[in-house]
């Protein structure tokens, strides 16, 4: 996938979950190679990031991270934790 059909596929999530987001803060932030996932094990990466639309004085970065080999979404990192995706 390229990185435009990456950020349509991560949209697409983020509306169907219904996560009130920024539509035009989603950026494709970068590939990381050989990164290390939350759960230790490393992994070709793709990095995408949006705000959070909430009432709020500060803007809320969430970065989605999305595996490069099958290019499934697997969490949204949160300043709090992390979300995962369901499937």
């Amino acid at each position: 996938m390229n990185k435009q059909e990456i950020l349509k596929k991560v949209q697409n999530v983020l509306d169907n979950k219904k996560i009130n987001y920024i539509k035009n803060s989603l950026k494709y932030l970068k590939y990381e190679e050989n990164g290390m996932a939350r759960d230790g094990v490393k992994k070709n990466m793709h990095l995408i990031c949006y705000y959070l639309d909430i009432q709020s004085d500060n803007l809320i970065l969430h970065t989605v991270f999305v595996d490069a080999e099958t290019d499934d979404l697997m969490y949204i990192i949160t300043p709090h934790g992390y979300i995962e995706i369901e499937k």
